[in-house]
């Protein structure tokens, strides 16, 4: 008698198994930050470039869950941090997860390459929506710091004053943390 087809079971792909079919869809140029587990379940990010028609080339970071059996794309994120994403090989662009907000769901820091170094864009999910954190106080503000060091509770920023000129400039350093006052990272000291 042959078996049941209902009842035999279905083999339930692992989410790293599926991230790693998914994250070859994004071309030779990605990053991705792996499965994370949190209580809410599997979350991954992956980083790439998207070429535009008429402004170039911009990195975007995708946000899944995994649900069932699959990976559900939550967000697209164009990052406004200009920069590339560079190929998984060279380990220079990665995205890692942090924890500078006080959120119970991780952040991403999302690296980009520039031809001086890399910056990095952090991607949180405060006020039940993923966006791009802005970071203010510092040398220049905006969506990005420049040759960046994650620490447990900040981000430090080593940026070119480029006085008198980029090549000859010097280096200020500034250290962000997360307020929860303003949504922003506020440099501190």
């Amino acid at each position: 008698m042959p078996a049941n087809p209902s009842s035999t079971p279905v083999a339930r792909p692992a989410p790293a198994a599926a991230l790693d079919v998914l994250v070859k869809g994004y071309g030779p140029s990605h990053a991705t930050s792996g499965v994370t587990q949190t209580s809410r379940g599997d979350l991954a990010a992956v980083s790439y470039n998207a070429a535009t028609p008429t402004a170039g080339t911009y990195p975007h970071v995708a946000i899944f869950d995994f649900v069932g059996t699959a990976w559900v794309k939550v967000t697209d994120i164009t990052l406004d941090i200009g920069g590339e994403v560079l190929p998984p090989a060279d380990n220079a662009t990665p995205i890692t997860v942090v924890h500078l907000t006080a959120s119970d769901t991780p952040d991403f820091a999302v690296v980009v390459n520039y031809n001086d170094g890399p910056a990095a864009g952090i991607i949180s999910r405060i006020d039940g929506s993923w966006h791009p954190l802005t970071f203010s106080g510092g040398r220049h503000g905006g969506d990005e710091v420049f040759n960046p060091t994650f620490n447990a509770t900040s981000v430090t920023e080593r940026a070119n004053t480029c006085t008198p000129s980029c090549a000859a400039g010097n280096y200020v350093t500034t250290t962000y943390r997360y307020s929860p006052q303003t949504g922003r990272m506020v440099a501190i000291g």
